[in-house]
């Protein structure tokens, strides 16, 4: 995709890079608080998958004399398929890195251009518009042969083929709209 419709592609891991593993129960106090319990081995993932270390839950905090009018459970049910807040929370960090990163990139571009050629930021500098175009155009004319990877995600992860050929847009109720009212 990105060889043949310039198409920016990337993939942001696990985030467990840098992170120290938790060696043993005693070795774990000796690493900081965020990695405790985080990344384990084969032989220390009991203790990794421990409900103590994956969740911290409760179905109420009680704030004095103000209990609510339902019974509530000493501990939050978990599907034994979920990975726990900490796992979120570091793949959270990630993203917000890299969201970060990339506009400290355009502010750095913004500055130098309107620096060295003045104000206003030329349009090419801040409208997607032409971008946008040539990469919705160049996806339209993708094949099968010249971008097969992306079509082998029906066989791989049951995904249509007409994910690598339509554009598609994603809206939600946080997408920022001078009008929201009357644009959704």
């Amino acid at each position: 995709l990105h060889q043949n419709a310039d198409v920016d592609v990337g993939q942001l891991g696990n985030a467990m890079a840098g992170v120290e593993e938790t060696a043993s129960q005693s070795a774990a106090s000796g690493l900081e608080w965020a990695a405790q319990y985080l990344k384990c081995s084969s032989k220390t993932k009991r203790y990794c998958d421990g409900d103590a270390y994956k969740f911290d839950s409760h179905c109420w905090v009680d704030h004095g004399g103000n209990a609510p009018p339902t019974p509530q459970l000493d501990q939050i049910p978990v599907l034994p398929t979920a990975v726990g807040w900490r796992m979120h929370q570091i793949k959270g960090y990630t993203l917000s890195y890299n969201i970060l990163a990339a506009l400290d990139d355009a502010i750095d571009l913004w500055a130098e251009k309107t620096i060295f050629e003045g104000h206003p930021l030329a349009d090419e500098n801040w409208h997607m518009g032409d971008y946008i175009t040539n990469v919705q155009d160049k996806v339209k004319a993708l094949t099968e042969s010249n971008a097969p990877h992306c079509f082998q995600l029906e066989e791989q992860m049951k995904l249509p083929k007409r994910l690598c050929k339509n554009r598609m847009k994603g809206r939600t109720e946080h997408t920022p709209r001078a009008n929201p009212i009357q644009t959704s």
